[in-house]
C-alpha cells in the first residue's frame, strides 16, 4: 500500500501539542522565578533554587532519554514490559546515587567549595535535592508512557496532562505559603515534585488504553545488552548536556558578581530562554516520528527552518523598549539597578532558539537511524570546551558572570551543532 504523502498540516497536527507542552513545561521555571521574586530574600531564593535545579537536573539526566529510547524500542507488549523494567532499574540506580551524594560530604563540597555559594545557599540547595529525589523513577515512567503516546500520534493527551500540571503548581505556590513556614526556594521545590506527579498520573491515564491494545510480538525478546547498547549513549549525551549547564553555573557563581550573576541567569536563561525555544525541542520528536523517506525529510527540514525564524522573532520582540520593561518590572519586579544586566544578557538569548533547534532536528535523525553513539561524541566535544573554560575562571573570574555565561554556553551549543552536521552528513548523508 501507497503511504500517504507527509503535509505541512499534518505535522503541525503532531507538532503543536508537544510544543504546547514544551512551553507549559517552560513555563514552569518562569512561575517559579516569578514567585520566588516576591519573597524577602529573593537573591538567596533564586540562587539556591537554580543551583540545586541544575545538579539535580544533572544528577537525574541519565533518565531524560528514556522517553526517545522507548520511542525506538517499543514495538509491543513483549518489548513495552522490557523497555519498562530497563528504565526503572535505571531510575533505581540513579536515586541511589542522588542519596550517596547528598547524605555524604560530597554534597556540601560540591555547592560549597565546587560552585563556590554560601553556607545559606548550600542548605536550601541540599534540602531542595531532597524534596526532588523521587524524580529520577517519576521521569523514567513518565518518558515511557509518553512515548506510547507519541507512537500512536496521541500528542494531544501529553498537552492536556502537562497544563493540569501547570494548574497543579500554581495552586501549591498560592496556597502553601499560608500552610508551610519555610523558605520560598523549598515551597519552590514541593511544588515542582507535586505538580510532576500528578502529570504522570494523568499520562498514565490517558497511555493506559493503549498499552492494553499493544500488537503482540514474536521473535527475540530485547535483551539488557541491546538496551544498553541502544540507550547509554543516549544516557551519556543527556548527562553531557546537563553537565554543560552544571559547569555554565559552576563558572557563573566563580564571577566577581555571582549571587546578582545567578539571579539573571535564572531569569534571562531558565525563564525566557528555555520558554521561548521549547518548541524547537519538538523537532526531536518529529524526526523519530514523522520522516519515512526523503520527501517526509525535505518537509520536515523546510517546517524546522520556518519555526526557528518564528521563534528567534519572538525573542527580538521580548527584548525591544517598552515590553522588556514590563516584563521585569512588573512580572519578576527586578530591581532597576538589574535592568542593563539582565537586558545585556538577553540580547545574547536571542541567539539560543536557533541553537536549540538545529541540535534537535539533527540528533532526531541520529537517533532515528540508531547512531546513538554519535550524539555522545558531540556531547562530549561541548563539554570539553566548557571544562576548559571553568578551569580557566576558577583562577580568572568573569566581570560580569551571567552575561559572558550566556556567551560561553550558547557559542559551546553550536560547537556541538557543527559536531552532529559533520557526523550525521558522514553517517546519514
Amino acid at each position: 500500500m501507497k503511504r500517504a504523502l507527509l503535509t505541512y498540516s499534518g505535522i503541525y497536527n503532531f507538532f503543536w501539542p508537544l510544543a504546547i507542552t514544551n512551553v507549559l513545561m517552560g513555563v514552569t521555571g518562569t512561575i517559579v522565578n516569578a514567585g520566588l521574586t516576591r519573597h524577602a530574600d529573593k537573591i538567596t531564593a533564586l540562587a539556591a533554587f537554580s543551583i540545586a535545579y541544575v545538579v539535580a537536573v544533572f544528577l537525574n539526566s541519565p533518565v531524560y532519554s528514556a522517553q526517545q529510547t522507548a520511542i525506538v524500542l517499543v514495538k509491543g507488549k513483549m518489548s513495552f514490559k522490557r523497555v519498562h523494567i530497563f528504565l526503572l532499574m535505571q531510575g533505581v540506580l540513579v536515586l541511589l546515587l542522588q542519596l550517596l551524594i547528598i547524605f555524604s560530604p560530597a554534597g556540601r563540597w560540591l555547592f560549597l567549595d565546587f560552585i563556590g555559594v554560601s553556607e545559606t545557599t548550600t542548605r536550601l540547595a541540599l534540602y531542595s535535592m531532597i524534596i526532588w529525589l523521587p524524580f529520577a523513577v517519576i521521569i523514567s515512567w513518565r518518558g515511557l508512557l509518553q512515548a506510547v503516546l507519541i507512537q500512536y500520534k496521541k500528542t494531544f493527551f501529553i498537552s492536556v496532562a502537562t497544563g493540569i500540571r501547570i494548574l497543579f503548581m500554581v495552586a501549591f505556590l498560592i496556597i502553601c505559603p499560608f500552610f508551610l513556614k519555610i523558605h520560598g526556594a523549598l515551597i519552590s521545590a514541593l511544588a515542582i515534585t507535586f505538580s510532576i506527579f500528578m502529570e504522570v498520573v494523568i499520562v498514565f491515564i490517558y497511555a493506559r488504553p493503549i498499552i492494553k491494545a499493544l500488537p503482540d510480538e514474536t521473535g527475540t525478546k530485547l535483551s539488557l545488552k541491546e538496551f544498553v547498547k541502544f540507550s547509554t549513549p543516549l544516557s551519556l549525551s543527556m548527562l553531557l548536556w546537563t553537565a554543560a549547564g552544571f559547569l555554565l553555573n559552576t563558572i557563573v557563581a566563580h564571577s566577581a558578581d555571582s549571587e546578582a550573576a545567578l539571579a539573571v541567569m535564572a531569569i534571562a536563561y531558565n525563564s525566557f530562554g528555555w520558554f521561548v525555544s521549547a518548541p524547537a525541542k519538538v523537532l526531536l520528536q518529529c524526526t523519530l516520528i514523522l520522516v519515512k523517506d526523503k520527501y517526509s525529510q525535505k518537509k520536515i527540514k523546510k517546517f524546522a527552518v520556518y519555526l526557528m525564524s518564528l521563534l528567534t522573532v519572538a525573542m527580538i520582540i521580548i527584548v525591544l523598549p517598552g515590553i522588556f520593561e514590563f516584563f521585569f518590572s512588573y512580572l519578576f519586579i527586578i530591581e532597576e539597578n538589574l535592568h542593563s544586566y539582565l537586558k545585556n544578557a538577553m540580547y545574547i538569548v536571542v541567539f539560543y532558539p536557533l541553537a536549540i533547534g538545529i541540535r534537535n532536528y539533527i540528533q532526531g535523525n541520529l537517533v532515528r537511524n540508531k547512531f546513538t553513539a554519535t550524539v555522545s561524541y558531540a556531547s562530549i566535544g561541548r563539554l570539553l570546551v566548557l571544562i576548559l573554560i571553568a578551569f580557566i575562571t576558577k583562577y580568572y573570574p568573569l566581570k560580569y558572570g551571567a552575561t559572558y555565561g550566556l556567551i560561553i554556553l550558547i557559542g559551546s551549543i553550536y560547537i556541538e551543532n557543527i559536531i552532529l552536521w559533520i557526523y550525521s552528513k558522514r553517517k546519514i548523508g
